[in-house]
């Protein structure tokens, strides 16, 4: 994969995995987590299209912090190890995840979510893009929320520094 990028925006991370396009190539790939990470949350793009991609978040500790909603994305999550909290608005808790547990948020939707329990939480994220509307990243009250790396499926870290906002 390269090199390592500098520091950038999460909505660049294309520039760290593959970059969507209108004719996907089958892809087979396989997940290993990361054997040493130097910040407490890191990301591993799996796949992507033009309408949808899916990757794992690696969060040691904190998370999505930050009440926000996508415009046209719909999101599947699921606990592969670990436990996360995902809340609505007003910090309405929806739902405490263990391991292989999952929760669907709709597009338009405004949520958060940390990592709860005191080990790595392990997160697959599948998101599927209408392309017929606008993907906006809509937050209520918006705050820096944190700094993370970008790891290969192989868990070979490709991106230091990915600044989230």
């Amino acid at each position: 994969m390269g090199e390592k990028k500098a520091l950038t925006k999460v909505t660049q991370i294309d520039e760290f995995a593959d970059k969507p396009h209108t004719n996907p190539k089958m892809k087979v790939f396989s997940y290993r987590p990361p054997q040493e990470m130097k910040r407490s949350r890191a990301f591993v793009p799996m796949v992507r299209s033009d309408i949808m991609f899916a990757m794992v978040q690696i969060i040691k500790e904190g998370g999505e912090q930050e009440l926000h909603s996508h415009g046209a994305q719909d999101g599947f999550w699921f606990v592969l190890s670990g436990s996360a909290r995902f809340y609505g608005e007003h910090d309405v808790v929806l739902a405490t995840l263990g391991e292989h547990e999952g929760i669907f948020i709709p597009r338009n939707f405004l949520y958060w979510f940390e990592a709860i329990g005191g080990e790595p939480l392990e997160l697959l994220q599948v998101e599927a893009i209408d392309k017929t509307v606008k993907n906006s990243y809509n937050v209520p009250d918006p705050k820096p929320i944190g700094v993370a790396n970008v790891y290969t499926p192989e868990g070979d870290l490709i991106g230091d520094g990915l600044r989230l906002e």
